[in-house]
Order: structure tokens, then sequence, then C-alpha cells
């Protein structure tokens, strides 16, 4: 009886064309259809990891078919949402849902998390989940531990996050966005993220805030925008605060816009200043303590 190795030469049919990468060994030049000899072993075409080895695409110690995001490296395999999407690869970070991570503008950031979707052109600049410390951020006040950043600030000093814009990538317009739950309060706490701030002077500093703190006036609190040139605006907000509460501040040129997922609707304030060449952004707790899940900043053109 002939065998089908006999005449591979003539019938490649012997081989199944569905064999995948490395799976069958080769002599000379002779492979399954859509397979190339290489070494000795049937390759795919592009393959380039040693057959009897694992492909790691990005070089981050975790193999191709376990990474969650295998084309950039990310070691922690941060997933805030939990819908088996990297962070550093998700097209909206923070919510898991269909709806947020489609992209209907094609620019790389999900509907929900996209102040424009829309528009093309913007750009996921930072997005914090806080597995680890901050990179590039400094950090005073605050604790970073199981996903959280945890911070307490006693009478009326600080506790804060921030990052300093790099030069040359100024934008149009920006949205900062944090999830945050207050956890301890009196009637003077506070907890805001805030945008386009100037440290230069610290004896005049100009920053532009998104706060959201108690209210004598209410059971629930108070959700203010608070420019350090042109003024305050607030809304009565509810319910309580020491839920978990989206807190958003959206800037397009000079005019800040200021909302929060307790709000009934949004307050803005257009603010007079000049905005700074290197500004800084981040989030800043006031005589309470809180914790939070994430933050966020988009670029717009």
């Amino acid at each position: 009886m002939i065998k089908c190795t006999f005449l591979i030469a003539f019938f490649a049919g012997c081989y199944s064309p569905s064999y995948s990468d490395c799976e069958v060994s080769c002599a000379g030049t002779v492979c399954p259809e859509g397979l190339e000899c290489r070494a000795g072993s049937c390759r795919t075409p592009g393959a380039t990891a040693s057959c009897g080895t694992v492909s790691d695409r990005d070089n981050d110690g975790i193999v191709d078919t376990s990474d969650n995001c295998p084309d950039l490296a990310n070691p922690d395999q941060a997933d805030e949402d939990g819908d088996k999407i990297g962070d550093l690869c998700d097209p909206c970070p923070p919510y898991g849902n269909v709806s947020a991570n489609k992209d209907s503008d094609g620019d790389g950031v999900g509907d929900g998390c996209d102040p424009n979707p829309t528009a093309p052109g913007d750009k996921i600049a930072v997005f914090e989940g806080f597995n680890a410390m901050p990179a590039g951020a400094m950090v005073a006040g605050f604790t970073i531990s199981g996903g959280k950043a945890s911070g307490m600030a006693a009478g009326n000093a600080g506790a804060g996050i921030q990052w300093m814009q790099a030069p040359g990538t100024a934008s149009g317009s920006e949205a900062v966005s944090a999830y945050v739950t207050l956890t301890s309060m009196t009637t003077n706490s506070m907890v805001a993220v805030f945008d386009q701030a100037d440290f230069s002077n610290p004896n005049m500093p100009q920053i532009t805030e998104c706060t959201i703190g108690p209210s004598a006036a209410s059971a629930n609190g108070v959700l203010q925008i608070i420019d350090s040139v042109a003024g305050i605006s607030s809304v009565q907000a509810s319910p309580p605060l020491d839920q978990g509460t989206t807190v958003l501040l959206a800037r397009a040129a000079r005019l800040m816009m200021c909302q929060a997922t307790i709000a009934s609707s949004p307050v803005s304030v257009m603010t007079t200043r000049m905005l700074p060449q290197n500004p800084t952004m981040g989030l800043v707790l006031v005589n309470a303590s809180a914790s939070v899940d994430w933050f966020m900043i988009v670029r717009s053109p």
C-alpha cells in the first residue's frame, strides 16, 4: 500500500489546511496549504515566536491568549469595569456596557466616555484606576490600595492628587472626571475635580473646580462650580452624598461646565482669566474623608 507521505510532492491535499502554527513538521518546502516551511516546522506566515514557546506580542510577561490587552504592555492587567478589556486598551475604561464602549465617531474613545461622541479627535489622556501609585502624579494625603484612592483631610488642610499637563499637549477642550464617595464629612467638607489650575503664584493660585459637599439648606448636598476669578454658581443635589458619584468638569475654551450624577442639571461659568500654558488638573479633598474609584482626563481638539 502506498502511503500518503510517499505522494507528498504530488498530493498536497493529504494535509489538512486547518493545521495550526508549529503543529506539523516539514522537509524541504512542503507544508499544508496556508503554511510555510521554516526550520523544519510548518509556520503561519508572519509568526515570530519559536515553536515550543508561547507568543507575547507586547512583552509584558502575559501570554497573548491570557492578555486582556495583547498589543500594549500592561503587566498589571488592570480592568476597572471588569469587561475583560484592559484599561489601556479599553475605549471607555470605567463603564463596561456595550453602549459605553461603542465608538460612533471612530476616534478610539467609547461613547460613554467621549464628550463629543459624534465628532472624531478625542483622546483619553489619563485614566487612573488606582491599582498602584499613579504614574506622573503628585499625591498628598491619599493612600492607594485595593483599586481605590482613600483620602482624609482634617480641618482646612487639603488632600489631593494632581497631574501636570506636559508642554505642547494643550487642547481646545477637555473633560476631567472622577468617581468619588464621601465617607465622612461636616458642613465645611468638599471634594472636587479641578482643571486649568495655575499654582505658579502660591499667594494667588488660579483654579476652576467642580465640587460636591454638604449644604446647610439641604439634607443632601450642593454641586458647585468655582472659578477663582469668575465666581461661583451652584445647584442643589440629591440623593445623599455618601453614595458613589461621578463628578465631571468639562471645558470648551474658557467655558467650564460642572456635572454630577447626583445633580438634576449642570452648572457652568465662563472664566475671564487667561488659561495657563502648562496647567495642573486633578482632585482635591477638604475637611472630609473620601474614596476615589477612578480618575480620567479626555482631551479634544
